[in-house]
């Protein structure tokens, strides 16, 4: 039995538990995963379990969720449940980027970038004011997914990877 659980509680990510250990039996937002390819399925046993549905997120096969602290577990035994995640706002914070990859020693070194294009193929570049305050610096934007033309980046690593080259020229 005790082997048992703790197969329950692997499904469950870490700072879920501590969340819900501090907040009681509130409603915490999870995204659940299933091992099921059939999202209908999956979205009926959320509505039967009464838990309220945020997003379906079909690429991952899970669905963005508000559930009571105390259906966890329930949901961690379902064999159609593969993981449940701690479902959290992330900000990228690029005031540090510039001094933890040396670029002020550079500036200092007089390399300046200055007269240098750079291009990089990455996961998309938002607008940020490292890039394009006091001048916008993106200078082309190329979408091949979703052929919009208009510069973004909905994953964030792309737009922080340019920012401490950026901020050199």
């Amino acid at each position: 039995m005790l082997r048992r659980e703790k197969v329950i509680l692997d499904k469950i990510d870490e700072r879920l538990i501590q969340k819900v250990q501090t907040l009681g039996s509130d409603n915490v937002s999870a995204i659940i995963f299933f091992c099921e390819d059939d999202c209908e399925q999956c979205k009926e046993y959320l509505q039967d379990m009464d838990i309220q549905i945020k997003y379906n997120l079909p690429f991952i096969k899970a669905y963005a969720v508000e559930i009571p602290g105390t259906k966890l577990e329930t949901m961690a035994r379902s064999d159609i449940v593969r993981y449940i995640s701690d479902d959290t706002d992330i900000e990228s914070l690029l005031n540090i980027a510039t001094q933890e990859v040396g670029a002020r020693i550079a500036n200092r070194s007089g390399y300046t970038g200055k007269g240098v294009g750079i291009a990089i193929l990455d996961t998309g570049t938002y607008p940020h004011p490292d890039l394009t305050m006091p001048r916008n610096r993106i200078i082309a934007f190329k979408d091949f997914v979703n052929k919009k033309i208009s510069a973004y980046d909905d994953n964030g690593h792309g737009t922080f990877v340019p920012c401490p080259i950026s901020q050199t020229l």
